[in-house]
């Protein structure tokens, strides 16, 4: 299937900041993640953290916080750990088709992006 990036937004936790970048669409991760100084300059704080098995094997626990977000024009809320300043920003694309979001029964094409209704 190969990897791609999406333009994604990340709304300040009193929607009136966006911070926009190309993040990598990750088809197996159960959290979208986002450098913490980022989350932390929008104004956003952890509340709570989350333990994690990343692809080598290794268990890691990260802040996380329910985030608004924009991919594709839709916006809704997810779940985003605070992550390292060397890990380029991703968002998990499992997620984003389960959420409660408005396009939840959506087939989505990967490459290119599609969203349907």
């Amino acid at each position: 299937m190969g990897t791609f990036y999406h333009e994604m937004q990340v709304l300040s936790a009193n929607g009136d900041r966006v911070e926009t970048f190309d993040a990598l669409a990750d088809t197996g991760a159960s959290y979208s993640q986002v450098p913490g100084s980022l989350l932390r300059g929008l104004g956003i704080s952890p509340t709570d953290t989350v333990e994690a098995e990343l692809a080598d094997g290794r268990i890691v626990e990260d802040p996380i916080a329910e985030v608004r977000v924009r991919i594709a024009g839709l916006e809704t809320f997810t779940w985003v750990t605070f992550g390292p300043e060397n890990v380029p920003p991703y968002w998990a694309l499992m997620h984003w088709r389960e959420s409660g979001s408005q396009w939840t029964h959506c087939a989505v094409d990967y490459s290119p992006l599609v969203f349907c209704e």
